[in-house]
C-alpha cells in the first residue's frame, strides 16, 4: 500500500512538473489560447498609452485614422523571435499606409533593442517591464498579431504565428 501511495505522489509531482512547462512554453501556450483572449475581432481597442524606443508615443487615438497592425510579444519565445523578422517585412512594404507598433509583453528595454539591433528590425517598438497593456488584450499566448481598421476596430485577430502571406493578406484588406 505504501508503494502504491508513493507511486501516486511521484505521477503527481510529474503532472505538475509537465503542466508547468507547458503553461511557460510559448507554443504550447497558443493552442490554448481560445480561453485566453480578452479582445475579439469586432471590439474596439481598448485605451492604452505606451512610449517607443524612439520616445514616441502610441495610443489608439495616434494610431486612428489608418488602419493599424498590433503585436505582443517576447524575445524569450522561439515563435516570437521567428515572427517578428516577418512582420518587420510587412512593415517594411506598408510602412507609409498602416500604423505599426510592437509592444513586448513583460520585456524591458535592454534585450528589445538588443534583439531589435541583432535583427536589423526596423518596427516601432515599445519594451514594457510588466504586463498591464498586454492585460487589456489577452491572458496568455504571444505572438499575437491584430490588424484594425482606420476606426481601431479589430479586423483579424492572430494567436499565433502568423506568417508572411496570412499577414500581407489581412493587410491588404484593409487598404483602399
Amino acid at each position: 500500500m505504501h508503494k502504491i501511495s508513493h507511486m501516486k505522489r511521484i505521477f503527481s509531482s510529474f503532472v505538475l512538473l509537465l503542466t508547468s512547462l507547458v503553461a511557460l512554453s510559448c507554443v504550447d501556450d497558443n493552442e490554448i489560447v481560445a480561453s485566453g483572449d480578452l479582445l475579439a475581432v469586432g471590439d474596439v481597442l481598448p485605451p492604452f498609452s505606451v512610449v517607443t524606443t524612439e520616445g514616441d508615443v502610441v495610443t489608439p487615438e495616434t494610431l486612428a485614422g489608418r488602419p493599424c497592425v498590433i503585436v505582443f510579444f517576447n524575445t524569450g519565445c522561439g515563435d516570437c523571435r521567428r515572427e517578428l523578422p516577418v512582420v518587420n517585412r510587412v512593415f517594411e512594404e506598408y510602412a507609409g499606409q498602416l500604423g505599426f507598433i510592437c509592444i513586448a509583453r513583460d520585456e524591458g528595454t535592454e534585450s528589445v533593442k538588443a534583439f531589435w539591433e541583432s535583427q536589423g528590425l526596423s518596427l516601432p517598438v515599445s519594451p514594457q517591464t510588466g504586463r498591464s497593456v498586454y492585460d487589456l488584450f489577452a491572458e496568455r499566448g504571444i505572438p499575437r498579431v491584430y490588424v484594425c481598421d482606420a476606426e481601431g476596430r479589430i479586423v483579424t485577430a492572430f494567436t499565433e504565428r502568423v506568417g508572411y502571406r496570412k499577414l500581407r493578406k489581412a493587410v491588404e484588406r484593409m487598404l483602399p
